[in-house]
């Protein structure tokens, strides 16, 4: 008896641990998402011109943020070889969420070593990382562009790019 009782006891431990061996090792889950697309101005992580920006920031009709360093209201200058321009508190970034967010600033494209941006004294650079920006449409990062044109740019070059911007809410 001892010993039915023995080998039934051996048996059930081998089929739970078979079934803990059967359980799942992945699974494929599915769930719906609506993501709406929204202008860069008010996006949850809004791109904005600041309001001081005349035309050379601006949200064109696609509703991306273009920025058009040679521009001077309506008109079109460009900007001579060798020169160095500044504009302050051109572009707003805006967190339009309920949690702080950590942002990070990288310049690309024609102007990569000749873009400089700043969102604070100090802080500056051709990538700006870890600034933390609170929610709320009253904090914002206020940036600065700085550009050098180099001498050996050709009249008439368009120099073009991209400035990106990420986020990551904390915890």
């Amino acid at each position: 008896m001892k010993k039915k009782s023995l080998i039934l006891v051996l048996v059930l431990l081998g089929l739970s641990s078979l079934m803990v061996a059967m359980a799942y090792t992945s699974a494929e889950v599915q769930a719906g998402y609506t993501v709406k697309v929204a202008d860069a101005d008010k996006a949850l992580l809004a791109l904005a011109p600041h309001d001081n920006s005349g035309k050379i920031a601006y949200i064109d009709d696609r509703g991306n943020l273009m920025l058009d360093f040679g521009k001077v209201g309506d008109k079109d200058y460009g900007l001579q070889p060798g020169s160095t321009y500044k504009w302050s508190n051109l572009v707003d970034v805006i967190n339009n969420s309920t949690d702080t967010v950590t942002v990070n600033l990288e310049v690309t494209g024609g102007l990569t070593d000749n873009l400089i941006i700043t969102d604070k004294p100090g802080n500056n650079g051709r990538k700006i990382k870890n600034t933390e920006l609170a929610p709320g449409r009253n904090n914002r990062l206020m940036l600065t562009f700085t550009v050098s044109v180099p001498e050996n740019a050709g009249i008439g070059t368009d120099l073009t790019g991209s400035i990106v911007v990420t986020a990551e809410a904390g915890n």
